[in-house]
């Protein structure tokens, strides 16, 4: 299957798990389309100042990539900041949270695997 740029689903999701500011998710798949076998494929771009809250996405696997900016990651009680080509695997009941504490935008991709 293949999805052109102008075929991706844009969404705008505020304060997200609780975090601060305007958030944009751009979906590849959907849950259906991957057999759903993978709850989630998306890019999501956190603007200057934005977070997402401390959460959990109970017992599923979670793997975000960096593609371009920097995040500051919680996972787990450890805080780490990221840039491009830096990854997070995480999933299994911790908890996370990111914060975007640059001057540009940060843009991750994020599987959410069943």
């Amino acid at each position: 299957m293949f999805k052109l740029k102008s075929e991706l689903v844009k969404t705008t999701l505020s304060n997200l798990r609780g975090g601060i500011g305007d958030i944009v998710r751009e979906d590849f798949f959907t849950e259906g389309e991957m057999f759903g076998k993978v709850r989630l494929c998306a890019v999501f771009t956190l603007p200057p100042g934005s977070t997402v809250g401390d959460h959990t996405n109970g017992p599923v696997a979670e793997i975000y990539y960096i593609i371009s900016g920097s995040l500051q990651v919680t996972d787990d009680g450890v805080t780490k900041e990221l840039g491009p080509g830096d990854a997070v695997f995480t999933g299994g009941g911790k908890h996370h949270s990111f914060v975007n504490s640059s001057d540009k935008d940060t843009a991750l991709l994020a599987i959410i695997v069943n």
